[in-house]
């Protein structure tokens, strides 16, 4: 799992990095507050959040004040659609992104349509799958949020979050020969404690 943190860190890094050089070649320091702000606690704080209130007031609306804040969204749009599609496609086509790929890691299919020791990338609809669940406990106004789909692998044998389990996929060690741990992520472990419990059974 340290390994696995560890790749997700990266591509964590990566994505802030380059959505903060873009935020600030387009907008300002001013758009950056705000749109860390409302990927953290999906709200609108500041000045956008005074112009947005502005903009629907009822009795005196100012429409002009919308306009910023329809900036922002746009600048917005295009930091989430890009993330999502570095997500998306880096699982579909190539089973990592960057952090898995040099970590010697990849997202497989589990179980394997082609037998135990083949490892086939999820696809499209797979990797979609593994993306959205995430996102729905991220839609809880606290940090890092989205973030609770992943706990369970740090509990679960084979190390498999939310989104692992609804999508069919697993993380597999690429460093280690083509056998069960390799490409089924800890079969052989539960293969081993099921032939232990047959023979007690049998004894």
């Amino acid at each position: 799992m340290p390994r696995r943190t560890v790749a997700w860190l990266i591509d964590a890094a990566i994505g802030i990095l380059l959505a903060a050089f873009f935020i600030r070649a387009t907008g300002g320091p001013n758009d950056a507050r705000t749109v860390w702000h409302l990927m953290l606690f999906k709200s609108v704080g500041g000045a956008a959040g005074r112009q947005l209130s502005a903009a629907f007031n009822v009795g005196d609306p100012a429409l002009a004040a919308l306009r910023p804040v329809l900036g922002l969204l746009a600048i917005l749009f295009v930091v989430v659609a890009v993330s999502v599609a570095y997500r998306v496609v880096t699982t579909a086509l190539w089973g990592a992104g960057i952090g898995k790929y040099l970590l010697d890691m990849r997202i497989v299919v589990d179980p394997s349509p082609d037998g135990p020791q083949a490892a086939v990338v999820p696809g499209w609809g797979r990797s979609w799958k593994r993306w959205a669940v995430p996102q729905v406990p991220g839609l809880l106004p606290f940090p890092g949020s989205g973030l609770l789909a992943y706990l369970p692998a740090y509990r679960d044998r084979r190390r498999r979050g939310l989104h692992d389990r609804a999508a069919g996929t697993i993380v597999v060690d690429v460093r280690r020969p083509a056998s069960g741990i390799a490409q089924r992520g800890g079969d052989d472990v539960l293969d081993r404690d099921r032939r232990l419990l047959e023979d007690k059974i049998g004894a």
